[in-house]
């Protein structure tokens, strides 16, 4: 799911798994994440209102979501920055969504006028798109009230892609979308290919790592 950028899929799969192979730990994150989500939702649902009301004012077309952060996901950024709890600070998000490439780099342009970066904190996915097809700008911003708070922003194809991975594409069966598409799935093609060509399990699985992980 990882691998295919099923983003919806992957991020149910780890909470499920994370609830059954940790589960003291999953219910602790529960009722933690209860408490201090309901204060830091007041602060991005502010950040939103700002952000919403301003785009409109400049007449870029975007639909604004604030998203809570899974479980797992905060698990693996507290155990990669050996991090307690309450030092994680970015427990939502602020998703944005908009018509075009050149309207993601207009509200990225606004959103760092508005508030000011995060050094270290930006990530341009659509110049740089990653191998398993996903595209998106991740940046970081100081909120008005001085707390972090992290802006996605993608058109609406790109958040299809995003949620549901390859499968998106199949939505837009005979259309001009669909043809654009078939330059992009020549390498899943190639792993059908290796399967039926492949022995064994072993051999199928050594010929997709070679290919997928670029380390």
């Amino acid at each position: 799911a990882y691998k295919l950028g099923m983003h919806k899929i992957k991020a149910e799969l780890e909470d499920l798994s994370f609830r059954h192979i940790n589960p003291e730990l999953y219910q602790e994150f529960k009722q933690r994440m209860g408490r201090k989500r309901d204060v830091r939702q007041q602060e991005v649902d502010k950040f939103m209102v700002v952000l919403d009301a301003e785009l409109k004012r400049v007449k870029v077309p975007a639909r604004i979501f604030g998203r809570a952060k899974h479980f797992y996901s905060i698990y693996k950024k507290m155990q990669r920055k050996d991090l307690k709890f309450e030092e994680v600070t970015d427990l939502s998000a602020v998703r944005v969504i908009t018509t075009n490439v050149e309207n993601c780099y207009k509200i990225l342009q606004f959103v760092h006028t508005r508030w000011k970066p995060i050094e270290g904190k930006f990530d341009d996915y659509i110049a740089n798109q990653k191998s398993n097809l996903y595209q998106s700008i991740h940046t970081e911003v100081w909120s008005d009230e001085g707390a972090p708070v992290e802006v996605q922003i993608r058109t609406l194809e790109m958040h299809h892609v995003a949620e549901e991975g390859i499968a998106a594409h199949w939505r837009y069966k005979g259309t001009e979308r669909d043809k654009r598409f078939e330059t992009k799935i020549n390498w899943l093609k190639q792993i059908l290919a290796w399967k039926r060509e492949s022995k064994d399990a072993r051999d199928f699985i050594e010929s997709l790592k070679v290919d997928l992980f670029q380390d």
